[in-house]
């Protein structure tokens, strides 16, 4: 990958941080209170609470997770590993990471490993059944 394009990319990774941090950031407070509440309550109030606190974690989790992956990509780059596929070693195609910056595998890798994580989860179910 050309210095143009390394450039390019280090600018969109670092402006994908800084839209994601603060949304990785600020439920966290919102999260510590709510598990400080203790005002007595029923049993539909506390499930709607506790339903609430669920999402909210979950969405702060994939924020973070999402903080984590963009910072992973920046690793890449200045690592020079940046666009290289972890599981084949090819390149990456350019237009494949302008869609998904963070990805580690190409397309071709990507297409493969849904195909056996399919055939896995259909061999799961029938072992279940």
């Amino acid at each position: 990958m050309d210095k143009e394009m390394l450039k390019y990319f280090s600018g969109a990774l670092n402006r994908q941080l800084m839209e994601a941090l603060p949304e990785a950031t600020g439920m966290l407070p919102g999260l510590l209170e709510a598990v400080g509440h203790r005002e007595p309550m029923d049993e539909v109030d506390f499930a709607s609470m506790h339903s609430s606190r669920e999402l909210g974690i979950r969405i702060h989790r994939h924020h973070h997770m999402r903080v984590r992956e963009i910072l992973a990509a920046i690793h890449r780059l200045s690592e020079g590993e940046y666009g290289i596929c972890v599981e084949c070693g090819d390149e990456i195609a350019v237009d494949r990471l302008k869609a998904q910056p963070v990805t580690t595998v190409c397309l071709s890798c990507r297409r493969h490993l849904e195909v056996v994580s399919r055939r896995g989860s259909h061999r799961k179910r029938r072992a279940a059944s």
